[in-house]
């Protein structure tokens, strides 16, 4: 039974069928630093406040989906939603990728969390917003754009 068990186990890998849960150690590793790449890009738009460059991120009809505010669909209602969320600026951003999990070849999701320093009103302590976001992404014209993303306080 064991032989025919392997083979069944060899004839998926080589198809490329195999459960998420079974990626490489390598191919999570590099998806990590991908997907970590796109969240680089992301603090960086955001500290520039360039709604623009944030919304180049997501695809034609990605959806977003924070706490407390509605929900957001297609990319020009996602930079509207930046545009107005960036305008008083950030003082700073943190993102940490906590896990990446490949769903299927060009699709994989993300969890993690953040930490944003936002300035405070006029001579007031700056607010600072601890969370934890998921990200659901597909690779699109050979880059990783978002899909979904969520977040929550």
């Amino acid at each position: 039974m064991a032989p025919l068990c392997s083979l069944r186990v060899l004839l998926i890998a080589t198809l490329g069928l195999l459960p998420p849960g079974l990626a490489s150690a390598d191919d999570l590793a590099t998806l990590k630093q991908e997907l970590e790449a796109v969240n680089a890009k992301f603090v960086e738009y955001l500290l520039k406040r360039d709604a623009k460059g944030l919304g180049s991120l997501y695809l034609d009809n990605a959806v977003l989906q924070f706490q407390g505010a509605p929900t957001v669909e297609g990319r020009s209602n996602i930079e509207a939603y930046w545009a107005s969320a960036v305008a008083d600026g950030i003082a700073a951003v943190e993102v940490r990728s906590d896990r990446v999990l490949q769903l299927a070849p060009d699709t994989a999701a993300q969890i993690g969390t953040y930490k944003l320093t936002l300035p405070g009103a006029k001579g007031s302590a700056p607010t600072i917003v601890n969370g934890k976001y998921g990200a659901v992404y597909q690779r699109h014209a050979g880059e990783w754009k978002v899909i979904l993303d969520t977040g929550s306080e």
